[in-house]
């Protein structure tokens, strides 16, 4: 496991934690605020996917 990988595995279980800790401790949270943290955790989840492909693909040539 490179360097790398830690700080996603550490980066998603933050993010993940924070999720849980609004949607229990926020008595207001209404369904479009899941939608719009469910969104960002989507393109932020791709993000990361794209950057470790292109890094497999530069270090495979």
């Amino acid at each position: 496991m490179n360097r790398f990988d830690l700080t996603n595995a550490t980066s998603h279980l933050l993010l993940i934690s924070l999720a849980i800790d609004r949607h229990f401790w926020v008595n207001t949270l209404r369904l479009n605020e899941l939608e719009i943290l469910g969104t960002i955790f989507w393109l932020y989840q791709s993000a990361i996917f794209r950057k470790t492909a292109k890094d497999d693909i530069i270090s495979k040539r």
